[in-house]
């Protein structure tokens, strides 16, 4: 049964207002069947981020549907200023290999362009890109390298699913199209969605994973 739209609510104001790198005064919550609508506006993308994190984190929340929009703080920062901070991120992240991303950015909206061989690599550049003053959005158009794909790897993913105590109890299938994962099924919150794909993600030879899991609280 889906908690009531109104202490849905009120708990997701109560998180936002618990996080101190929070502004929840901008920020407005409507909830309907389990779905959180975020709208408002906040100081940096980074905030925004953090505002979508803390509605995922309330027990009882199964989609987070974010329209806040970056005020304008970040606005003021010139494009040309924005993309030169993040490619210097980017390429002083030592996860990430040298001259792998490129960075460019247009009415404060990044866009990350090249290839690396791992998803730890596309992530790390990613957060690097998004934790730069001025920064609207990010578009992540970094492809993925992979490995020639074993014949097993649904069976090595499902394997090691199934040797997470997070996702103890949780019912997932797992499928390939050639580099392409996709996992259905069922599964007990957000977080362990997330564990799930990142398990997914492990595995040699995935391209792409497509998170086709309903969360049932």
């Amino acid at each position: 049964m889906d908690k009531p739209n109104n202490i849905l609510e009120r708990e997701v104001r109560d998180e936002l207002s618990w996080d101190s790198y929070t502004d929840d005064s901008r920020i407005d919550v409507k909830a309907d069947a389990g779905t959180i609508y975020l709208s408002g506006v906040v100081y940096s993308y980074p905030e925004l981020l953090n505002a979508e994190d803390d509605a995922w984190s309330v027990h009882g929340v199964k989609k987070v549907d974010d329209a806040i929009r970056v005020g304008p703080l970040a606005e003021s920062i010139a494009d040309d200023i924005v993309a030169a901070n993040a490619q210097l991120a980017i390429d002083n992240d030592r996860r990430v290999p040298k001259g792998a991303v490129q960075v460019s950015v247009l009415d404060g909206w990044e866009t990350l362009s090249g290839r690396v061989r791992h998803q730890f690599e596309r992530l790390a550049a990613k957060f690097d890109a998004s934790h730069v003053h001025g920064v609207l959005g990010v578009n992540d158009n970094v492809a993925i390298d992979s490995a020639p794909i074993p014949t097993d790897v649904s069976s090595r993913i499902t394997t090691a699913l199934g040797r997470s105590s997070l996702l103890n109890g949780a019912s997932i299938s797992v499928s390939n199209n050639g580099g392409t994962v996709f996992l259905d099924g069922t599964i007990g919150s957000h977080t362990a969605a997330e564990r799930a794909e990142a398990v997914a993600w492990n595995a040699p030879g995935v391209a792409e994973v497509v998170d086709r899991l309903e969360i049932m609280y």
